[in-house]
């Protein structure tokens, strides 16, 4: 899932410089993978680059707790997992409330157990 900052609009001229994609997870991982594939085809189709920046560490939150801090101006997201909503249940001194401070843009991926 692709998350903003929570409260960002759009003006109609968007994007007019590139986009930042943080990553949670470290380079050359499933998830980084599928995050720098969407971002090639992304920038392709939005006509500027799509930049994958991993911020790996705290099972995703400093990508996340980053993000949340960014200006919500679309221009910063969050390559996220699902489990996301769990961080405040899992992590103490978390800075962020990823309810209250992301806002889910896409679906991207998910993944099935084979039977």
């Amino acid at each position: 899932m692709l998350c903003i900052p929570q409260a960002g609009a759009q003006a109609p001229s968007y994007p007019l410089k590139p986009i930042t994609v943080l990553v949670g997870i470290g380079a050359g991982s499933n998830t980084d993978v599928l995050a720098r594939i969407a971002a090639k085809r992304l920038s392709e189709r939005l006509k500027q680059p799509v930049l994958v920046e991993n911020r790996p560490g705290a099972g995703g939150t400093i990508a996340s707790a980053t993000v949340a801090g960014a200006p919500a101006d679309g221009y910063t997201l969050l390559w996220a997992s699902s489990s996301i909503p769990l961080f405040p249940h899992i992590y103490q001194n978390l800075k962020l409330d990823p309810i209250k401070d992301l806002i889910g843009v896409v679906g991207v991926a998910r993944s099935i157990r084979p039977r």
